[in-house]
Formats: C-alpha cells, structure tokens, sequence
C-alpha cells in the first residue's frame, strides 16, 4: 500500500509542476544562439551504456545520476531529487527509486518542462531470441538517448536568455511495467 502512495505523490508532483508552467507559445529561437552538439550529446549516450544496464540500485544507475546531476549544474541549473519507492512487476517486488531535476535560472517560474527516463528495462522480454530474453536492454534508445539530448540542450539553455524558467526531469524506474 506504501508503494501506491507514493506513485500517487509522484504523479501530484508531476501534475504539479505541469500546472505551474505556462505553456503559452514560445517565439522561436535563432540558431545563432544555439550550439547543440550532436556528437557530445552521442558521448553522453555513450557514457550511460558503458556504466551498464541501469536497473535499480546499481552501480551503472549510481553513476548515471551522477552524470545527470553534474551535468546540471555545471550548466548552472539548480538541481534536486525525489526519492520514492514502487513496485517492479518485473522483479515482483519493490524498490526505491531517485527521480532527478535541474530547474534554470533558479528559483524561476517554469515555463518549459522537458522530461526523459534514464533507467532500462531488467529484461528483454520481447526480443526475437528467446534465449536473449532474460537479459537486460543495454537502453540506448530507450532511455539513454532522451538523458543525452536533455543534457546536451542543458548546455546551451543559459545562451537562450528565456524569458522564464526551464525545468528538465529524469525519472528512474520507468521501465518497470508489464508490457
């Protein structure tokens, strides 16, 4: 029962901080002022794989969010986590769980919300191999790529000169649902 009342805060917060941007349309921003790196942004990717899968409490998670939080704030975002516990269906039992967050400038009114999931699935239970199916997903695309292109957009968030605040979120334990 403890695990569905924190998905509930979970999703109050989430619902929270939606309703608390303004999600007015934004005029667009010139290129010149822009400075995404594609290739820092594949480095980052390839950071997160090599730590490994990143199931929960391990060391390839630990790391990630490391990367995530270090990343943050050396863009000069105000970073934070939020700790909770949820169940697995995959591993039938529970686990705690760190969602991650950098707002930018701090202490702004959020106007954009952008969001990725850094964790990977324990088991690749739809693979064409059956005998690949209890291994994890190494989650490049799914959950590796979305971190790296929010970090990489990190960067360059301060050359914006946004009018209001930037909110990134990464969710851990995302993965873990019955498909």
């Amino acid at each position: 029962m403890n695990s569905k009342r924190n998905v509930i805060v979970a999703l109050i917060i989430a619902v929270s901080l939606s309703l608390s941007c303004d999600f007015t349309i934004a005029q667009p921003v010139t290129t010149a002022s822009v400075s995404f790196d594609g290739e820092r942004a594949y480095d980052r990717l390839l950071d997160q794989v090599g730590y490994g899968p990143r199931l929960p409490d391990s060391e390839a998670t630990s790391k990630t969010r490391e990367l995530i939080l270090k990343t943050l704030s050396s863009a000069g975002f105000s970073t934070g986590t939020q700790d909770f516990r949820a169940a697995s269906p995959l591993y039938g039992r529970e686990f705690a769980g760190q969602n991650l967050y950098g707002v930018y400038p701090a202490g702004s009114k959020v106007k954009y919300l952008l969001s990725a999931h850094y964790d990977c699935r324990p088991r690749a239970d739809n693979d064409p191999d059956p005998a690949s199916r209890s291994l994890p997903v190494p989650g490049a695309n799914d959950g590796a790529s979305g971190v790296a292109i929010l970090l990489e957009l990190a960067r360059n968030v301060p050359s914006l000169r946004l009018s209001h605040g930037v909110a990134l979120a990464f969710f851990d334990l995302e993965d873990h649902g019955i498909t």
